[in-house]
């Protein structure tokens, strides 16, 4: 009975020396935090199936130099058979000014937090026209419903 007591103890004693904290191993910097932050996603779906998985982080949000005169995102858009050219892109009902596919060790695609391995990454920047409050990041395809991602601005 002593024994059981002792170990008893021993285990209680240990476990209270022991920390909980449990992101004590994920050592991320701020932007980082700021991406998770300023990234979302969106389905399309067809027939209740997942036809095409849009990703979007406002890259304006997440790191100063990135904020001028253009709303930039990074999105991705993994599809089960389109490419980028068989979708429409839209922030607000405007078109993108500039288009750039990312490859996997660029600096933007590095600070993005949601990444699909499949998926295809574009750096796109729209102008900046009046301020508004609400950003609606459109991705359309003519077969299919729209994906929509907001962000507050």
């Amino acid at each position: 009975m002593k024994k059981l007591l002792l170990a008893f103890c021993l285990i209680i004693l240990l476990n209270g020396c022991s920390s909980y904290k449990a992101l004590k191993h994920f050592e991320k910097n701020d932007a980082f935090t700021q991406a998770s932050m300023y990234s979302k996603k969106a389905d399309i779906l067809v027939n209740n199936d997942v036809q095409t998985i849009f990703y979007a982080s406002y890259m304006n949000k997440i790191d100063e130099g990135f904020n001028d005169k253009y709303h930039n995102f990074v999105i991705g858009i993994y599809s089960l058979k389109e490419d980028i050219s068989d979708f429409s892109l839209s922030l607000n009902k405007n078109s993108y000014d500039k288009i750039k596919m990312l490859e996997q060790n660029s600096p933007e695609y590095q600070m993005v937090s949601l990444k699909n391995a499949w998926a295809k990454y574009y750096y796109i920047s729209f102008k900046k026209t009046e301020h508004v409050s609400k950003l609606n990041l459109i991705l359309r395809n003519v077969n299919y419903k729209e994906g929509v991602i907001s962000f507050l601005n």
